[in-house]
């Protein structure tokens, strides 16, 4: 079985780690930067089915970045989603304004994280 792609655009280097070890235990092959600059190429080389997005990063947006993802047709079926320290509920907005998928919410304990992106995964 392929394993899935998964792109991890994130201005942290730790967090973009604990993402990379959670995805990795769903035999995801991870792709990361810490540079929103990257993810036009990064999506258009790998066509990942999962992008985790930091929804605050420097300079730009988190939703800016999946308006760009949904406008792609060949990125249509992937998974997108805002990840950040702020509440459930800003973060939801956010989700709402931009069309993502939905959220997960920066944690420092893997097993919680690993939760939250388990319920996004395909079955």
């Amino acid at each position: 079985m392929k394993p899935s792609i998964a792109v991890v655009v994130d201005d942290s280097a730790y967090d973009i780690r604990m993402i990379d070890l959670a995805l990795r235990k769903w035999r995801f092959n991870v792709i990361s930067t810490s540079l929103a600059v990257d993810l036009a190429g990064l999506v258009a080389a790998y066509r990942p089915s999962l992008v985790v997005l930091d929804a605050e990063m420097p300079g730009v947006d988190g939703p800016s970045l999946v308006r760009f993802i949904r406008k792609d047709p060949g990125l249509r079926g992937a998974t997108v989603l805002l990840h950040a320290a702020l509440d459930g509920e800003s973060l939801a907005r956010r989700v709402a304004e931009c069309d993502a998928d939905g959220y997960v919410l920066r944690s420092r304990d893997p097993a919680v994280l690993e939760q939250q992106l388990r319920a996004w995964l395909p079955r």
